[in-house]
C-alpha cells in the first residue's frame, strides 16, 4: 500500500482549518479583520446583568473594551481558547492556554499581541500590524463620531497622542502566524 502524505496544514497545526479544500490563513485573516474593525463599535459593548439587577455594560461603552476586542479577534481566527476575556490582567494566562508564547519586547512582528503597562490606572492590549502601528480600542473621544471609542490604528507606543506614550509590559506571538 502506498503511503499517503498528510496535507501540510494538518502537519502545521490543528488550528488551520480545511473547508472545501481551502486553508484558513490566520495572519492574513486577522489583519483583514482588524483593518475592517476600525471605526466599528461591534466589540465595544457587552450586555450583562447580575440576577435581580439592571442590565449594564462593564466595558463602559468601549472605554474598557480592549481585552474584549482582542480576544474576540483571536477567537475569529482560531487562536483563542475559551470565552473572550474582558480583563487585560487575565490575558497572559489565556494567551498561554491558546498556545501564545511570550517573546522579547525589543522586536515586534506583525500579528504580535502587545500588553502595555498601567497608564492612567489601566492596562491596555493591542495587536501590532507593522510599520510602527498597532490596532486596539481607544478610550479617547475622537472628534470624528464614527471613531468614538472604537478600534483604531495608532502608533504602537502611542507617541503624539493624548493617552501616550506607553511602555510595553509583554509581547506575545503564536507559532501558527509564522509557521
Amino acid at each position: 500500500m502506498k503511503s499517503q502524505k498528510l496535507p501540510i496544514h494538518r502537519i502545521q497545526s490543528q488550528l488551520l482549518r480545511e473547508e472545501g479544500g481551502r486553508i484558513l490563513l490566520p495572519l492574513r485573516q486577522l489583519l483583514r479583520n482588524l483593518e475592517a474593525s476600525i471605526g466599528n463599535t461591534l466589540f465595544t459593548e457587552l450586555v450583562t446583568c447580575q440576577p435581580g439587577q439592571d442590565i449594564d455594560d462593564p466595558l463602559c461603552g468601549g472605554k474598557y473594551a480592549c481585552a474584549w476586542f482582542i480576544s474576540n479577534q483571536l477567537t475569529l481566527v482560531g487562536l483563542w481558547k475559551g470565552p473572550p476575556q474582558t480583563w487585560v490582567k487575565y490575558m497572559p494566562r489565556d494567551l498561554k492556554k491558546a498556545g501564545w508564547q511570550q517573546k522579547c519586547v525589543t522586536s515586534l512582528d506583525i500579528g504580535d499581541v502587545v500588553i502595555y503597562n498601567f497608564h492612567d490606572g489601566n492596562e491596555h492590549i493591542a495587536i501590532y500590524v507593522g510599520d510602527g502601528m498597532a490596532i486596539s480600542t481607544t478610550r479617547e473621544n475622537h472628534q470624528d463620531k464614527d471613531s468614538l471609542r472604537s478600534p483604531q490604528k495608532h502608533p504602537f507606543l502611542y507617541e503624539g497622542r493624548n493617552d501616550g506614550p506607553r511602555t510595553i509590559k509583554s509581547v506575545w506571538y503564536h507559532p501558527l502566524l509564522f509557521g
